[in-house]
């Protein structure tokens, strides 16, 4: 049967109400599950390829509750009714909510029908498309699907809603609101839907699963939650009683609290409000605690204008008088760590004089309390205060000191023996420098290999991204291009009649006849074009080098035209001498060679610490290499191979490397193609 919305006023402020985030609107069909009476709460998630980082990591999301339901005689006023204010057992405006997570959205249920006297069963799909441009949305039709069933079918009431088609990086761009919100991640999503209906969970008045697995608060809390009731007495003097629930999480591992106000939403307590509360001065053992905090005039949007508290007194008082009562509860299971720092700063090995700040203090304090809770120094008067204190104090300056006396803890004897006879031929920060540059130059070859494999070159912009690229991966041609004295070509008279000679000689079109055609069907990797780029080298007061590199495009192979166009090119640039006392060498790259080519120069004699050589002039100021990418790549691998096994380096997330290495150049549409490659 075809169905057409209805709505009042409220409709396009309401049903495209744009919550804060897509997990705020998900939480819409937790809350209408629970007002319709549901005991149970099944969310299915498909999770997506983590690796594609800008396309969603979840395919669909799957939400089904047991509670009534909805029949098909209220379909009208309980479904299709936008805006209205009545909530009891009905489903507000949340399935549209679900519309901020994805363009498709199916709803089934299973629902005893009262007019009937039968059970009846519904389902109809809502499409973003359907909305777009659509004010009016009394206009829309809708294909409800419905059928009643016997009485004696065994079949429960249910009410699901399906949501597919998850909004891609392309949506998210034009509505940043539509972004998935990591709460919904599998590491995340438990926890995220503990903290929103702890109360309702840890009750049992609600379970609710995630692929199967309940949100289990034994998983969570650690022993018993803790209720606290005060009287709160506000401007008026009209007194009311607030309750505070305290509960200690068995997640984190530093001390961290937060603090939620709960409002009455048709009968579910929901957190309208919520802040971190200022952990530093608690003991750091203390681990993650969360507050919920309710009363009776904690109702509908009271906080909405919280943070504004500043301007308004009556939010500022309740916000302090919160406060207070949080501190004072926590302050109570804070006076061990008090009496520890009393201790600890009247030591004599205790370095004030080196603590530059009253932050800075505090972190060294917490630090001091868990190394004594493990080796009791300040208890046992140990001696070794003098060399550890000193050394928490650098790590809490440096970041990374702690990291590394860790791992130089974990050292076995031989291997501390072997380093320090290292140490006695060179010094650690030599060491260091070189192996960073060895695990930076296997990321970038990583990176390299991924931007010209076919798979990925297609989405690679030429000329914005793999040449700035190999702009500063020169050394992949020679050591000799590694120092600051090779840069891009300055000389504009120079550079300009290269490129003009350069397009003279080396505009055509590949064919099998000539063997420099590669077969490739996707027309986007057809249309990428040839590349090339200056740099110059200076080799002394009065001597430079051009470097020429010529990289094909992916439907070029090199074959003997190639070659002969560059030996021409090479002829040119010798008769004409456009500057004297200049070095020049021209590299033909490519993703394949001709196999007669490579016959031809695989008979050439190479200079040593030449291998990609192919000719040079009479006067020896002119040199041709060439080269496939995959031979680069193999060959600074090699290189480098001892070392990377030595190194035994993480994986490579390619995308990483294009962030730290790479930050300048945008690389926006090809970062979502790469993966984490093995070293």
């Amino acid at each position: 049967m075809k169905k057409k919305l209805s709505t009042n006023s409220r409709v396009i402020k309401d049903i495209f109400a744009q919550y804060r985030d897509t997990f705020v609107a998900f939480s819409e069909l937790i809350n209408n599950s629970i007002q319709a009476e549901a005991t149970e709460i099944h969310i299915n998630i498909e999770y997506g390829d983590s690796n594609n980082i800008f396309s969603p990591f979840i395919s669909n999301i799957e939400v089904i509750d047991n509670g009534i339901g909805v029949s098909v005689s209220d379909i009208d006023n309980k479904l299709l009714e936008i805006g209205t204010n009545n909530k009891v057992g009905g489903k507000g405006i949340g399935r549209f909510a679900a519309l901020q997570i994805g363009a498709k959205v199916t709803i089934e249920s299973l629902a005893y029908d009262r007019d009937s006297g039968f059970k009846s069963k519904l389902s109809f799909v809502l499409n973003e498309h359907d909305f777009d441009g659509n004010s009016n949305v009394s206009d829309i039709d809708l294909d409800i699907d419905s059928e009643y069933l016997a009485n004696n079918v065994a079949n429960n009431t249910y009410y699901k809603v399906r949501i597919d088609n998850i909004y891609d990086s392309v949506a998210v761009n034009e509505n940043k609101k539509k972004k998935l919100s990591l709460d919904f991640a599998f590491e995340k999503i438990f926890i995220s839907l503990f903290e929103k209906y702890m109360l309702k969970i840890f009750n049992k008045e609600i379970n609710i699963y995630v692929n199967d697995i309940l949100v289990d608060p034994k998983l969570f809390i650690d022993g018993e939650p803790e209720r606290i009731v005060r009287k709160y007495i506000d401007n008026k003097k009209d007194e009311f009683e607030m309750y505070f629930t305290y509960s200690k999480l068995k997640i984190g591992e530093k001390t961290d609290l937060k603090v939620f106000l709960t409002v009455d939403n048709a009968g579910i307590q929901t957190v309208s409000y919520g802040f971190k509360f200022d952990a530093d001065w608690l003991s750091p053992d203390l681990g993650t605690w969360i507050v919920y905090v309710n009363a009776e005039f904690f109702q509908g949007n009271i906080f909405r204008d919280m943070d504004l508290s500043d301007i308004d007194t009556d939010k500022a008082d309740l916000k302090k008088f919160i406060r207070n009562e949080v501190a004072s509860f926590f302050k109570i299971k804070n006076e061990a760590f008090e009496k520890f720092t009393t201790r600890l700063q009247e030591d004599k090995y205790y370095p004030s004089e080196d603590i530059a700040s009253v932050a800075q203090g505090v972190m060294f304090d917490k630090l001091a309390y868990l190394v004594e809770n493990k080796y009791k120094l300040i208890e046992e008067n140990n001696d070794l205060r003098e060399i550890i204190f000193p050394l928490i104090n650098r790590a809490l300056v440096t970041d990374g000191t702690l990291p590394l006396v860790s791992e130089i803890l974990k050292l076995d004897d031989e291997t501390v023996e072997k380093f320090n006879c290292l140490l006695e031929k060179t010094g650690l920060e030599e060491v260091i420098h070189f192996s960073d540059r060895v695990s930076k130059r296997l990321h970038q070859l990583e990176l390299l290999e991924s931007l010209v494999s076919s798979k990925t070159s297609k989405y690679v912009k030429e000329r914005t991204q793999l040449h700035k690229v190999v702009e500063k991966m020169l050394w992949i041609f020679g050591e000799e291009y590694v120092d600051t004295s090779t840069r891009l070509l300055s000389d504009k008279s120079l550079k300009n009649n290269l490129t003009a000679l350069r397009n003279k000689l080396f505009k055509f079109t590949p064919s099998e006849e000539d063997d420099n055609f590669v077969h490739i069907e996707d027309n986007d990797i057809r249309s990428i074009t040839d590349l090339f780029l200056f740099n110059e080298k200076i080799l002394d007061a009065s001597n430079r080098e051009v470097l020429i590199v010529e990289l094909k495009a992916p439907g070029v192979k090199i074959s003997n035209k190639e070659l002969l166009q560059a030996e021409r090119y090479a002829y040119e640039i010798d008769t004409l001498a456009f500057f004297p006392k200049i070095n020049y060498k021209i590299i033909l790259v490519s993703s394949s060679i001709s196999n007669m080519t490579s016959y031809k120069l695989k008979g050439i004699s190479k200079p040593v610490g030449k291998p990609y050589f192919y000719s040079q002039n009479e006067r020896k100021n002119i040199e041709i290499w060439v080269v496939e990418w995959q031979d680069i790549i193999e060959i600074n691998k090699r290189k480098l191979s001892y070392l990377s096994t030595e190194l035994q380096l993480e994986d490579v997330d390619v995308s990483a490397v294009l962030k730290e290495d790479f930050p300048e150049i945008d690389f926006s549409n090809v970062t979502d193609k790469l993966t984490k490659i093995g070293v």
